[in-house]
């Protein structure tokens, strides 16, 4: 995950926070496949609370996320 764009700071600092959301993915979401489509599914909640933590980071640098159904938006503001 590197860009050309990005000084090497940059590119560490966007890798240290995809990390960091795909570690608290792992952590809160072990049984998310059993659970997916069944009544109360922690499904939703859990990319909820991922969609927020990339909210707050894109914040800081001007951006913003939005969730449609699987799919998340990421922008420049």
């Amino acid at each position: 995950m590197t860009s050309p764009a990005l000084t090497p700071d940059r590119n560490r600092e966007a890798k240290t926070i995809c990390d960091e959301i795909c570690e608290w993915l792992e952590t809160h979401a072990q049984n998310l496949n059993e659970d997916r489509g069944k009544p109360a599914s922690s499904l939703d909640e859990v990319w909820d609370e991922a969609l927020r933590m990339v909210q707050r980071r894109l914040h800081a640098v001007g951006g913003t996320a939005q969730r449609e159904g699987a799919q998340v938006t990421v922008r420049k503001r």
